[in-house]
């Protein structure tokens, strides 16, 4: 199986569902009721953007690596950011309420 076999696991799973959603566009399609629209099944659209990970396992290449540390820094740098603006946030607040108490 390898290193890659959570992601072959993956591939095969989104094969499996393409043939699916394959067999049931053709039975749709045959249907004498069919009046031309889709009646998509929620779950295939919902695997049909499962599809879309493809997309991260090209992050592994070590043409993205920059980028990957982009994306790891801002968030990483979230949970700075947050606390930051609560440490900000609370005395603007504070005064705010003290003001609308005190001035009406």
């Amino acid at each position: 199986l390898g290193p890659s076999k959570y992601w072959n696991f993956l591939y095969t799973i989104m094969n499996i569902e393409a043939a699916f959603e394959v067999c049931f566009q053709t039975f749709e399609s045959l249907s004498p009721e069919s009046d031309g629209h889709s009646t998509e099944l929620p779950i295939a659209r919902a695997l049909r953007l499962a599809r879309m990970l493809r997309v991260l396992r090209a992050c592994n290449l070590p043409l993205f690596a920059d980028l990957k540390q982009i994306f790891e820094g801002a968030v990483g740098g979230m949970r700075t950011f947050m606390w930051s603006l609560l440490i900000l946030g609370m005395p603007l607040y504070l005064i705010a309420l003290i003001f609308r108490v005190s001035l009406g």
